[in-house]
């Protein structure tokens, strides 16, 4: 898509909870808000979910906090101006 010029408002992700899939959509497209699916699903023995560290990562990198609700979850920049309830908010 990047290569035809196509800049995203918002990437959502529903892959095969790669972390490659997160990485991608991430550093392809910077300005792109990134949300997607499956944050509750997956749950291990340990208790931890597949797709969080991913998550995690990318909100690391662009400075963002995660609010989550149910299986969706959204990396929210300060940038974007987007309001969530203190509720949904991820702490890790």
């Amino acid at each position: 898509m990047r290569s035809l010029g196509v800049e995203p408002d918002i990437v959502f992700i529903d892959a095969l909870k790669h972390r490659e899939d997160y990485i991608e959509a991430h550093e392809q497209f910077p300005n792109a808000i990134i949300t997607g699916d499956d944050w509750s699903w997956g749950k291990r023995k340990d208790g931890t979910y597949p797709i969080r560290p991913f998550v995690e990562e990318v909100a690391k990198a662009r400075n963002a906090t995660i609010y989550a609700a149910g299986a969706t979850f959204v990396v929210v920049e300060p940038r974007h101006g987007l309001n969530f309830e203190e509720k949904y908010r991820y702490v890790a």
